[in-house]
């Protein structure tokens, strides 16, 4: 029987460079017996198998997806079929948006469609409250909203669920049990071997792989001065939709990129140093409890 792993995220674990290096290198992957499926991947993650998921469970669509290209349950037929049809014995799905989105219906009728597939093993990536806090704004205002990181703080000082993530991967465990997931952090070691390399040992039991893995797409934060602006442009943007905010934060974003006179900005933080000890201090306990059990 095959061996699905199933890479559930979380969001700003460096996903998008594990999804960057799973999708270049696919057919040298299969030769080693895993399979990166095509079937419900929009671009280069299955976002589309998410976006199926919220659908059918009466949720809205993922807004990044044109509503031409929005999908059904008919996918996941697609997925079964290419999957059976693979001779190894490995196979990766990947998306952050199976964690961040799905709730508990969405969590059990992804165990049904996943039924008598193959072994599941559930990858889960963490990462400290406090250094999250900041590449969750930067998303954000790259996807259209106009809140400020004092909202974000509020949030996160709240245990909002975003942030919580003994809530997030409580329907996981009710639908699969503890013994099906398997958490990761996402810390100081893990950025120093490499996250792409983290989770290639852990998927393929091997330590060499095809290409190079460290030259990935790597999903960075914008700078801090077009968070800043960009937020005062999405709420001036109301009526404009998702591709239409994000295309133009991007661009103002290369904008500023491009403007020596705020080079010193880059690496300025809106956090204070009170603040990053404050949110880290919340979740303590909390993340000790996740590695625990």
């Amino acid at each position: 029987m095959k061996t699905i792993f199933l890479h559930i995220g979380y969001e700003k674990t460096g996903t998008t460079s594990i999804q960057a290096y799973l999708h270049n290198h696919g057919s040298a992957l299969e030769q080693m017996g895993v399979l990166y499926p095509e079937s419900g991947r929009h671009n280069i993650a299955h976002f589309g198998l998410v976006d199926s998921l919220l659908w059918e469970t009466k949720q809205k669509h993922l807004e990044f997806i044109p509503e031409s290209d929005h999908y059904d349950m008919s996918v996941w037929t697609q997925l079964k079929e290419e999957i059976d049809k693979f001779s190894g014995d490995k196979v990766i799905i990947s998306s952050e948006h199976f964690s961040s989105r799905l709730d508990q219906r969405g969590v059990k009728l992804l165990a049904d469609q996943l039924k008598g597939v193959g072994h599941l093993k559930i990858l889960f990536y963490v990462r400290r409250q406090d250094t999250l806090v900041e590449s969750h704004y930067s998303t954000m205002i790259r996807s259209g909203n106009s809140v400020s990181i004092d909202d974000v703080l509020t949030r996160a000082r709240n245990k909002g669920r975003y942030f919580n993530y003994l809530e997030l991967i409580r329907p996981w465990k009710e639908v699969f049990g503890l013994e099906l997931i398997f958490i990761r952090p996402f810390d100081k070691q893990t950025t120093r071997i490499g996250v792409v390399k983290d989770f290639l040992e852990a998927t393929t039991e091997r330590e060499s792989f095809p290409g190079n893995i460290g030259s990935v797409h790597r999903n960075k934060s914008f700078h801090p001065l077009s968070l800043l602006v960009g937020a005062k442009l999405n709420g001036n943007m109301k009526d404009a939709d998702f591709f239409k905010k994000s295309k133009t934060v991007r661009a103002l974003n290369e904008m500023i990129e491009q403007m020596p006179k705020y080079d010193h900005l880059k690496k300025a933080s809106l956090m204070s140093a009170e603040e990053r000890s404050e949110i880290a201090r919340i979740y303590e306990e909390d993340n000790l409890s996740l590695f625990r059990d």
